[in-house]
């Protein structure tokens, strides 16, 4: 994953390895009808066509922890990088991360990134 922030500006780009999930509005390249592949798939996904960016989130999750600790496993101790790979990676949607934007913000709170 590639987080690049732009000087002046609030805006940012994050870069995630194709986890197979993720398609262009419109697009006719990805079937809904398509299997979904990968190791790590939201379980609350049934198909793509109730695909939102909070699905892509429950990945994020596994990959920062992997990226964070070179463990496979989930971390599940209350430090704060636990806190923050657990709430992307909560099998309840709705509890998790809505947003890149918001797990920058608690990283950058719990100094696991710099700027």
């Amino acid at each position: 994953m590639l987080v690049h922030t732009y000087r002046g500006s609030d805006a940012f780009a994050v870069k995630v390895s194709d986890f197979g999930l993720a398609k262009e509005r419109g697009s006719d390249l990805t079937s809904t009808g398509s299997s979904m592949k990968g190791s790590i798939i939201d379980p609350a996904l049934k198909s793509f066509r109730d695909f939102k960016p909070v699905n892509d989130i429950y990945s994020i999750g596994f990959i920062l922890n992997y990226i964070l600790t070179g463990k496979e496993n989930l971390v599940t101790d209350e430090s704060r990088l636990g806190s923050i790979i657990q709430k992307c990676s909560t099998t309840n949607s709705a509890d998790r991360y809505q947003t890149v934007r918001d797990i920058i913000e608690d990283m950058k709170k719990a100094e696991c990134l710099v700027g």
